[in-house]
């Protein structure tokens, strides 16, 4: 607080680091060779499958389909905020803030030594058909949030707030590592060209409440009794 005014200023700043994407990395990399054995077999008319024997048709092993950067790192974000809240007459408050997000060594995922549909490959002999993950991805949100509140005041609060944001990010994903084709870079010589609005970019949010209660029915001087306080006392509307 200020002295002498009822102008109050706050901040705050903080870093997160997400320590949950080994879970994921860790599911991935239990199904690849040498920790396990995958096959691919086809049901066929001159070999059918069934139930009974489901490994009657030639299989053809499968590779690697999953890789890691081994320079990979624990992705983290960092979180700033300033505030600035004053009092109202009429029980009103306002605060006005602006919030920072900065997101550094995010997953990014792609697809190595891959080419455009119809071009020659350029290089036959390069490893190819898995997906490989690297922490080079990085993110950033700015907001800014106008916030109008009533104090509880003749049985009536209510808060009002108003939000700009934007946010944007070359990231695969914020949930985790995963081999849906929606994560991969569509260049991986070009990991850059992916930056672009998040997935969860919402520019404009306006959010209200209100709410309104009878209380215990004073009106006139004296409690509101009889059939009156039954239908008037202790309602809440929201």
């Amino acid at each position: 607080p200020i002295p002498g005014s009822s102008l109050v200023v706050r901040a705050a700043y903080g870093i997160y680091r997400n320590t949950n994407v080994y879970q994921s990395i860790t599911t991935l990399l239990a199904q690849q060779p040498p920790l396990s054995t995958a096959f691919s077999i086809p049901n066929t008319a001159e070999h059918p499958l069934t139930l009974a024997n489901g490994f009657r048709a030639p299989s053809t092993g499968l590779g690697n389909t999953f890789a890691v950067d081994p320079d990979f790192r624990v992705g983290s974000s960092h979180n700033w905020q300033a505030s600035v809240q004053r009092d109202l007459p009429a029980s009103l408050t306002v605060n006005l803030t602006y919030l920072g997000t900065k997101g550094t060594h995010l997953i990014q995922e792609f697809l190595p030594n891959t080419y455009p549909a119809g071009a020659v490959n350029p290089c036959p002999t390069c490893p190819a058909g898995f997906v490989f993950l690297t922490s080079d991805g990085s993110s950033t949100r700015h907001a800014g949030q106008l916030q109008v509140r009533r104090r509880l005041r003749n049985g009536l609060t209510a808060t009002v707030q108003y939000t700009v944001a934007k946010a944007e990010d070359n990231a695969a994903s914020f949930q985790g590592a995963n081999l849906g084709s929606q994560a991969f870079a569509q260049n991986w010589l070009d990991l850059d060209a992916e930056w672009g609005p998040s997935s969860f970019d919402q520019r404009h949010l306006v959010a209200a409440s209100f709410q309104y209660t009878t209380g215990v029915g004073v009106a006139g001087g004296a409690l509101v009794d009889g059939w009156r306080g039954t239908l008037f006392k202790n309602w809440t509307i929201t």
